[in-house]
């Protein structure tokens, strides 16, 4: 197949190639999307191409247990309390700059700030041991609630189908689930983990149910399996959630450590060697995760995977953050 240049000149050939055009990118110049579900009106809905479902056709590659601490009353734009993206390390909200209501409440955590230096914790942030925070107890004297103020969170890394005509075709992308949505993705991984079979060897549809409480509307997902997955891709699955993993647990950067004056290769050379400047202990890079998956036909030289975009938590979490609950409501439920 030839195309006539629009000049008149020679003629030059084009290649129907899926991967044409996209050679020279590679992990670190795309983004892996988030799943997230819109309560009100009942769908989810694709962070980054705002792409909207009823259902999703996933392959879910495994299961990352987190935590994530919301004020009860929350603004457009407010951060956490506290998270802690391997369940284990709490890296709570101190800053000066932030209203008290918007900083980690230490008082009734059981713990004391003076006890734990930014200096001595991961990536020069106050780290905190989420083994002894009373904020995730059902029991919290200190709090006064029996309810617990950190919720359990978890983070699937998937592939799904993003064209419901074609589900063979598909990418990589993060769905979390926290609160009312934590007892039937638990239900769901039992079924795996007793039989100690992975999640990625079987397809699994995700839909939502629609509920109420008081003036709140919210979604439960429901989790089914609807057949296996291609075995051809297995091998491919486990390097994805691999590194996927290993990304999604990684404490946050400390931006504030960073120097201002980032590099800049216009800059004439310095006259002299500009001393080293101290910076905390750098994360591990992330491996680069698996290419999207076409299981129909295998396509020539895949481009490189995507990664989570920039920081999977230096965004509020992928669920909407609770707004402010009317007087004869509840905490609300997701």
């Amino acid at each position: 197949m030839t195309v006539s240049t629009t000049g008149g000149g020679s003629e030059v050939a084009a290649y129907d190639d899926d991967n044409l055009g996209f050679e020279d990118i590679d992990a670190s110049d795309i983004v892996m999307p988030r799943i997230t579900i819109d309560h009100q009106a009942g769908i989810f809905r694709d962070s980054l191409s705002g792409a909207e479902f009823e259902k999703l056709e996933v392959v879910i590659l495994g299961q990352v247990k987190q935590r994530i601490m919301w004020a009860k009353e929350t603004d457009d734009g407010d951060k956490p309390l506290c998270k802690s993206p391997d369940h284990e390390n709490g890296f709570p909200s101190v800053s000066d700059d932030l209203p008290r209501d918007k900083r980690f409440p230490f008082k009734t955590s059981g713990l004391q700030l003076a006890d734990f230096p930014a200096e001595q914790g991961l990536n020069g942030l106050v780290t905190l041991p989420c083994s002894s925070c009373l904020h995730k107890e059902w029991e919290n004297p200190l709090a006064g609630q029996k309810k617990p103020l950190c919720d359990e969170q978890f983070t699937f890394p998937l592939m799904y189908a993003p064209d419901p005509e074609d589900p063979d075709i598909m990418v990589p992308a993060l769905f979390s689930v926290q609160r009312t949505g934590i007892k039937p993705a638990k239900t769901y991984v039992s079924t795996y983990a007793q039989r100690r079979i992975p999640m990625y060897r079987y397809r699994t549809e995700i839909s939502l149910t629609q509920m109420g409480k008081g003036t709140v509307v919210y979604c439960v997902p429901k989790f089914r399996q609807i057949g296996e997955s291609n075995r051809d891709q297995w091998e491919e699955y486990i390097a994805q959630m691999r590194s996927a993993r290993e990304l999604i647990r990684m404490p946050p950067e400390n931006y504030d450590a960073v120097p201002e004056d980032g590099d800049n290769t216009n800059a004439p050379a310095p006259t002299a060697p500009a001393a080293p400047v101290a910076r905390p202990a750098a994360r591990p890079a992330a491996r680069p995760a698996a290419a999207p998956v076409k299981a129909a036909r295998p396509a020539p030289a895949p481009v490189a995977a995507p990664v989570v975009e920039d920081d999977p938590w230096s965004e509020p979490a992928p669920v909407v953050p609770p707004a402010a609950v009317a007087d004869d409501d509840e905490e609300l439920p997701f």
